[in-house]
C-alpha cells in the first residue's frame, strides 16, 4: 500500500461546480478524509456545465458522460434521481446507460486506488459490485433501501450488499432496512453523516432577522421544497401559528419541483406576504438561517438521518420534526427537540407554538441539541469512524 492510502468514492450526488445548490455531505466526507491524510478520487455523474475532470481543493474529480448530447444527461442533480423520473419517467430509458458508463468508469480507476467507498446501492453499490474490486464498502443512504421496493431491485440491492467488505448505514432505521433487505445476512455499521460544527456570524444573523423576522417571531424551513418534505403541512401549520402570533412570519430557504404550489397554497390561504422563498443559500450560510430562527421547521415525510435536524441542532436551534425515519436518532422528543407525527399540521403548529410561547424552554431544547451535536453528530467524528472502517477493510 503507497504511503497516503487512496480511496476511490463513487457517486451520483457532488457539486457540479463551485456553489453549486448539490447537497455537499459526500465532499465534506472527501474534504474530512484528505485531512486526515488519505488521497481521495472522486467519480460521479457528469451534467451540463461541469467539467470532465477538475480537483475539487485536494480531491481528483471524474465525472462520466452517459448519454448525448450532453444536455439530456438529466437523471442526477436537481431534486436526485428518483424526484427526476418521477417528473420525467421517460428518462428512465437511459438508466442501462447510466450504470453501463459508471460501471467502466469505476473499472478504470479500480487499479490507482486500495479502496472503493460506494454511496447508495442503486447504481453505484451494484456497479462496484460487478467489478473486481475486492475492498469494498458501501454506504446506505436511506432512499436507496426505502425506495425501489419491487422485487428485481430488491434483489440487486441485496446481491450488491453481501458482496461489499463492509456495509454502513446513517441511521438505525436505515440499519434495520438493511437488515430486512438482506434476511439479517448483513449487519451494517452505524455511521451518521456528520455537519458543520461552525459558529455564525453575528451580522448576517441579523441581517436575516431584520429582513425576514420583522418584528415577530422567525420560523425557518431549510431544504428541498418538495411535497415529501411535509412543505405544505408547513403550510398549512403555518396558518394556525399566525392564529396565536399574528406577526410571525415563514421562510423556507432551498428551492424544489413544489415552489409554485406553495406558493399558490400560501396566497390561498391569505399568507402570500408573509411566507417568504429566497432560494437556496451557500453551505455557509446555513448556520446563520438556523441562529436567526426562532424554530426550525423539520416537516418531512421521512427522512433516512435528517441531516438539516442535525445542522440546526449544531447552531443551538430548537427544532420541529417528524418522528420519522432517523430522525428519532438526533432527537430527544421534549430535550433536544419536539417530535410530531408526519402529515399532521395542527400538531405541527401545537408544537411550534408551544416553543414560541416559551422562549426559556426553546432555548434550553437549543443549547442541549448544540451540545449533542458536538459530541455525536461532528464531520470530523464521521470521518474518523470511516477511517477506522477503512483501514480494519485494508488488514482483512
Amino acid at each position: 500500500m503507497p504511503d497516503m492510502p487512496r480511496v476511490l468514492f463513487v457517486t451520483s450526488s457532488f457539486p457540479r461546480w463551485p456553489g453549486d445548490s448539490t447537497t455537499p455531505f459526500i465532499l465534506h466526507l472527501a474534504e474530512d478524509l484528505t485531512s486526515l491524510g488519505w488521497h481521495v478520487t472522486l467519480l460521479a455523474p457528469h451534467a451540463e456545465g461541469a467539467r470532465r475532470h477538475e480537483d475539487f481543493g485536494e480531491i481528483e474529480v471524474h465525472r462520466f458522460r452517459y448519454f448525448w448530447p450532453v444536455r439530456a444527461q438529466t437523471i442526477c442533480y436537481g431534486g436526485g434521481a428518483l424526484a427526476n423520473l418521477r417528473r420525467s419517467p421517460l428518462d428512465a430509458v437511459k438508466l442501462p446507460a447510466l450504470v453501463a458508463a459508471e460501471w467502466w468508469s469505476t473499472l478504470r480507476l479500480l487499479r490507482s486506488v486500495d479502496l472503493v467507498h460506494s454511496h447508495w446501492i442503486l447504481p453505484q453499490g451494484a456497479a462496484v459490485a460487478m467489478t473486481p474490486a475486492r475492498r469494498h464498502v458501501a454506504t446506505v443512504h436511506g432512499s436507496d433501501v426505502f425506495g425501489l421496493q419491487a422485487k428485481p431491485f430488491a434483489i440487486i440491492k441485496g446481491w450488491a450488499l453481501r458482496r461489499a467488505s463492509a456495509v454502513t448505514a446513517n441511521s438505525t432505521a436505515t440499519k434495520a432496512k438493511v437488515s430486512a433487505l438482506t434476511r439479517s445476512r448483513v449487519d451494517a455499521e452505524l455511521i451518521p453523516m456528520g455537519v458543520d460544527i461552525r459558529q455564525p456570524d453575528p451580522e448576517a444573523v441579523q441581517r436575516i432577522r431584520a429582513r425576514f423576522g420583522g418584528s415577530g417571531p422567525l420560523v425557518v424551513f431549510l431544504g428541498r421544497i418538495v411535497e415529501e418534505k411535509g412543505v405544505l403541512d408547513l403550510v398549512r401549520a403555518f396558518a394556525l401559528i399566525r392564529v396565536r402570533f399574528p406577526v410571525a412570519r415563514l421562510t423556507m430557504v432551498g428551492g424544489g419541483i413544489d415552489s409554485d404550489t406553495v406558493s399558490r397554497l400560501a396566497v390561498n390561504l391569505g399568507l402570500d406576504d408573509v411566507v417568504d422563498q429566497p432560494g437556496w443559500t451557500d453551505p455557509s450560510e446555513v448556520v446563520n438561517w438556523f441562529t436567526a430562527a426562532d424554530v426550525v421547521a423539520v416537516p418531512s415525510w421521512f427522512e433516512a438521518q435528517g441531516l438539516s435536524v442535525m445542522e440546526a441542532q449544531a447552531a443551538g436551534a430548537a427544532v420541529v420534526a417528524t418522528s420519522v425515519g432517523g430522525i428519532p436518532d438526533a432527537i430527544e422528543d421534549g430535550r433536544t427537540g419536539i417530535l410530531v407525527a408526519p402529515r399532521d399540521p395542527e400538531a405541527l403548529a401545537s408544537a411550534v407554538i408551544s416553543l414560541l410561547d416559551d422562549p426559556p424552554r426553546a432555548a434550553a431544547i437549543g443549547e442541549r441539541a448544540a451540545e449533542q451535536a458536538r459530541q455525536r453528530f461532528s464531520r470530523q467524528a464521521t470521518a474518523r469512524a470511516f477511517e477506522s472502517l477503512y483501514n480494519r477493510v485494508l488488514a482483512s
